[in-house]
């Protein structure tokens, strides 16, 4: 997300939204910190049609967990660094889902990635987000819960 313009797409908020509260508070309970575990953050959308692109952001240890479970890419998925596309803008990222949980939680041995799956073609998934965020801030009460959906 950018933090810079709250009306803005992407924008990432001013506070750890609630859905996060609650998966924190959760696994906190149920992981120990010295655990090991896998963690994904799927996305839909992005991407070539029915094709996962698979990304450990900046981190070796996380990319190499990768490989080791899924082997190297063979057309049904695709490593951030041979994607092109999915994973466009991800290198501007500062963070990630995975590693944020990780960090908030002390865990030592906690690798992650980034999951964005294809559905459809990218200017149809922009437009998508443009209208929704236009709704939200400019419309309507029907039209904003409609883009709440």
């Amino acid at each position: 997300g950018q933090y810079s313009v709250p009306n803005g797409l992407w924008f990432g908020g001013t506070e750890l939204q609630k859905s996060h509260k609650y998966v924190l508070k959760f696994l906190g309970k149920v992981v120990p910190p010295s655990s090991r575990i896998f963690l994904v953050d799927a996305h839909t959308g992005l991407g070539p049609s029915g094709v996962d692109t698979l990304m450990a952001l900046g981190d070796d240890a996380s990319l190499d967990g990768v490989r080791h479970v899924f082997g190297e890419p063979d057309g049904t998925f695709l490593y951030g660094e041979t994607a092109t596309g999915a994973a466009s803008g991800y290198d501007a990222t500062i963070g990630d889902v995975p590693r944020g949980y990780a960090d908030r939680l002390g865990w030592t041995n906690a690798r992650g990635l980034t999951q964005e799956f294809g559905t459809v073609p990218g200017l149809l998934v922009a437009r998508a987000l443009v209208r929704e965020n236009a709704a939200w801030h400019h419309g309507d009460e029907d039209e904003q819960r409609a883009a709440a959906r």
